[in-house]
């Protein structure tokens, strides 16, 4: 029951309201009062941001446990965010910034569909494998990181499913549960995997240093 009580403990719940402030101040109305229209400034800002919001999502995950583990993982968590959006570069053939925000249509990893295939794909892997430590983490660190990524494009251009097409903008309050809401519903599953190993002996394990393998 315990372990139950950590899902909303002080702790949480201020992480919690951080990011929640971090996502309702996350506007471009907002942001141009801090940073000039230089587009360098505002692609790392933009690009910061998405690691941001990634790497404390995972660190309610871990139950805000500063273990060498835990920190490897947030900061993984916090790379897989931004790093989709390196596919801008790719699709435009240049390293040209300009280039990479001009494109006319969403490039690859921006496709949401992505996000289910890759992820089972990973976790298939890490069953087949029974990968420990850091590795077994993987398939939901970037579930989540890949997550937040796309909800938040997704309150300015909307979700992409390819083949099946697009979503309507994304309402901000919907955004923001989202990115609220996952975190403790993914430490939910964390804390019943761990009670089922608890149990049974048969299930996951939990790393010595903190997090639950899920």
């Amino acid at each position: 029951m315990d372990k139950w009580l950590d899902i909303f403990s002080p702790k949480t719940i201020v992480l919690e309201l951080l990011l929640v402030g971090i996502c309702i101040l996350d506007d471009p109305s907002v942001i141009s009062v801090f940073i000039s229209e230089n587009p360098l400034s505002r692609a790392a800002v933009d690009s910061a941001t998405h690691g941001v919001i990634a790497a404390m999502s995972w660190l309610l995950v871990t139950n805000l446990q500063m273990t060498t583990r835990n920190l490897m993982e947030v900061f993984l968590s916090g790379v897989l965010g931004m790093v989709i959006d390196i596919d801008h570069f790719i699709a435009a053939g240049s390293l040209s910034l300009n280039a990479a925000t001009s494109l006319t249509k969403r490039p690859f990893l921006h496709n949401s569909s992505l996000i289910l295939i890759i992820f089972m794909l990973l976790y298939s892997l890490q069953q087949c494998r029974q990968f420990s430590g850091i590795l077994a983490s993987v398939p939901w660190i970037f579930l989540l990181a890949w997550t937040s990524h796309h909800m938040r494009d997704g309150i300015r251009h909307g979700l992409w499913f390819a083949p099946f097409g697009s979503t309507q903008v994304i309402p901000k309050w919907l955004y923001i549960g989202v990115i609220s809401l996952c975190p403790l519903l993914l430490k939910a599953v964390v804390m019943l995997r761990w009670s089922d190993s608890d149990h049974s002996r048969t299930g996951s394990s939990t790393d010595h240093q903190g997090t639950a393998v899920i």
